[in-house]
């Protein structure tokens, strides 16, 4: 593994190191301003992961083309992480689908593992797939995905039959768009193994996030962070069991930060984690 951040020394290193060593490279961690001169320096047949900070549109515009450098090297690439930073109100939600994320598989042409967040809200596009073809952001290889969503639909999207093998999923929803006349496959995931939402201002829990979550019979991981509004009752450990994880026989772990906000008059009513603690007396997971 490789890390490069000190501009000082990547002259050297480009010139003296990497030519010596680069057919033991199996790992690089970059800048994405480093990314050309780098990966142009020697050639890195064992090269499998990608690691790029700083990821933005324009990277993508200028490397994720036909005339990319880089196709060969795409090619090897099985696990990307892209670490974005950029100013998402210069950019759209439908550019970026179209010119990023769509883009992203199409170069990669067999990654098994891909992840695209940013360090903060503001710094990372989120991902929609709102009237675009079921075949868009697909893999037949796909096996984790890591991912920041404009709304619960297009997790149902990620969830109808395009990624064929995913068996780890990890979203954060921002948007509280609930498009409920949308028609998304509903069949179980029996390949699903692992799953993390993290979704805020949930208006359709029961509705959208309750059957979702029934689909995944053979989960053995589980992480929800959920805050949830324009409920009539808690959300608790009797009723996550009942309605959830009743459903889940072979689930092992499941981490849980849930926070349910009723509004009665003029006050706001919350449960307490020792509230919640005690109505979980019945489930014995991690």
């Amino acid at each position: 593994m490789i890390f490069i951040q000190f501009v000082p020394i990547l002259d050297r290193f480009c010139i003296d190191i990497l030519p010596r060593v680069h057919h033991n490279v199996k790992c690089f961690i970059l800048d994405s301003i480093y990314m050309e001169r780098i990966l142009l320096a020697a050639n890195y047949p064992y090269l499998s992961e990608l690691k790029l900070y700083n990821f933005n549109h324009d990277i993508a515009s200028s490397y994720f083309t036909d005339e990319s450098f880089f196709q060969h090297i795409f090619r090897q690439i099985t696990d990307l992480s892209l670490i974005c930073n950029e100013d998402i109100s210069k950019t759209s939600v439908e550019s970026c689908a179209k010119d990023v994320y769509i883009y992203i598989l199409a170069f990669f042409k067999n990654l098994t593992h891909l992840s695209i967040v940013g360090l903060s809200k503001n710094q990372c596009q989120p991902l929609s797939l709102s009237n675009l073809p079921s075949t868009t952001f697909s893999s037949s290889i796909l096996t984790r995905l890591c991912i920041n969503l404009c709304s619960i639909q297009d997790c149902l999207s990620l969830l109808d039959g395009r990624l064929k093998h995913l068996s780890t999923l990890i979203v954060v929803v921002y948007g509280t768009k609930n498009d409920s006349t949308f028609d998304h496959n509903m069949d179980d995931l029996p390949i699903l193994k692992c799953f993390s939402l993290t979704y805020n201002l949930i208006e359709a829990y029961d509705a959208q996030v309750v059957p979702l979550l029934r689909r995944m019979l053979y989960l053995e991981e589980l992480t929800l962070y959920l805050s949830i509004n324009n409920r009539a009752i808690f959300v608790d450990g009797t009723y996550l069991y009942n309605e959830i994880l009743i459903h889940m026989p072979q689930l092992r772990t499941f981490s849980f930060y849930i926070r349910t906000q009723i509004d009665i008059g003029n006050s706001i009513h919350q449960l307490s984690i020792n509230d919640i603690e005690q109505t979980f007396n019945k489930v014995q997971y991690q």
